[in-house]
């Protein structure tokens, strides 16, 4: 069910209001509105909502179509965004869509899900901080669309710590299961760097679009470089972090060949030192009827003293040579 709160204002005045009905929206000529939409799976109260705005109806239908690249549409009655939003809980991505329809005087967010991200944006609403009480709806999109993309500094933030564990214990021996969590984490990267990457073109678009649409003031699209910049950053990030995860997949893979090379040379010495000591049990395991050895008061002991002295003489020889 989708739920639909209200926040209207002006420099003077600010006005709340939750559990809004869609048949009752309206557009204020002389304030900026921002329609906040949770919850976008009855397309009965989102095509409602469109047309009470004078939505295009494939911007309704992209608002329904949750699965799709961040792209941006321009239309008569206004400009439809669309982006990924990004969260990261118990090592695994919540990546949902966040759209934005901006018209005269307002601006629509479509959410799939309720969450705290826009709280710091309505506290500086609510306590007339910044220029976003002074400026139009063009101006609350770009406030918008910079708290989505701050947002992805925070999931990054986390996805760090984790790389840093990864790192971090590497030493252990569990190699096995850190080369999978590192592999896990590159597919992770992966898949957030395809969300963001088209970020970067939306912001473009809109910087391309204030000359030509009287819904972008200049300030806005001066506010909207900085946008831009940190889109860039992120995926830099991204990038650099990817190279991280492939460094640490290439370390772990090089623990476990040398761990698995140590043991080799344990087994191969300790076979090596094992062969002569073979050969002379098996030499006087023939019981031979004419050997002499055999008959002696002390073969038994010259014979252990003959291995012991053969095993002791190849152990100091591969401590020189530095093999153990």
């Amino acid at each position: 069910m989708s739920k639909i709160s209200l926040l209207r204002y002006n420099t003077d005045k600010l006005e709340e209001l939750s559990n809004v009905m869609a048949a009752h929206i309206t557009v204020s000529e002389t304030e900026t509105t921002w329609l906040e939409v949770v919850g976008v799976e009855d397309f009965s109260i989102i095509e409602q909502i469109g047309a009470q705005i004078g939505m295009h109806h494939l911007a309704i239908e992209d608002v329904i179509s949750v699965k799709q690249r961040p792209k941006i549409d321009d239309y008569e009655s206004g400009i439809f965004i669309s982006l990924r939003t990004l969260d990261y809980s118990d090592q695994k991505i919540i990546d949902e869509q966040i759209s934005i329809y901006i018209c005269k005087n307002m601006v629509v967010s479509f959410s799939e899900r309720a969450s705290g991200i826009f709280e710091p944006l309505k506290e500086r609403l609510r306590g007339k901080k910044g220029l976003l009480r002074n400026q139009g709806a063009d101006f609350l999109a770009y406030a918008i669309i910079d708290t989505v993309v701050d947002n992805y500094f925070i999931a990054l933030n986390k996805i760090n710590t984790v790389i840093d564990n990864l790192e971090s214990g590497l030493s252990d021996f569990h190699i096995i299961q850190h080369l999978k969590d590192i592999h896990d984490i590159q597919r992770q990267i992966v898949s957030i760097r395809k969300s963001i990457w088209p970020v970067r073109e939306v912001i473009n678009h809109l910087l391309r679009e204030e000359p030509e649409t009287p819904l972008l003031t200049p300030i806005t699209s001066f506010y909207l470089k900085d946008v831009y910049d940190h889109v860039v950053q992120v995926i830099e990030t991204l990038d650099l972090m990817r190279d991280l995860g492939r460094g640490l997949q290439d370390i772990a893979i090089s623990s476990m060949s040398y761990r698995m090379n140590e043991v080799i040379k344990i087994l191969t010495i300790v076979s090596t030192i094992f062969v002569p000591l073979t050969f002379i049990t098996s030499l006087y395991g023939m019981n031979f009827e004419y050997m002499p050895e055999l008959k002696s008061k002390y073969g038994y002991i010259a014979v252990w003293s003959l291995m012991l002295g053969v095993a002791l003489f190849m152990i100091r020889y591969f401590r020189r040579k530095k093999w153990i």
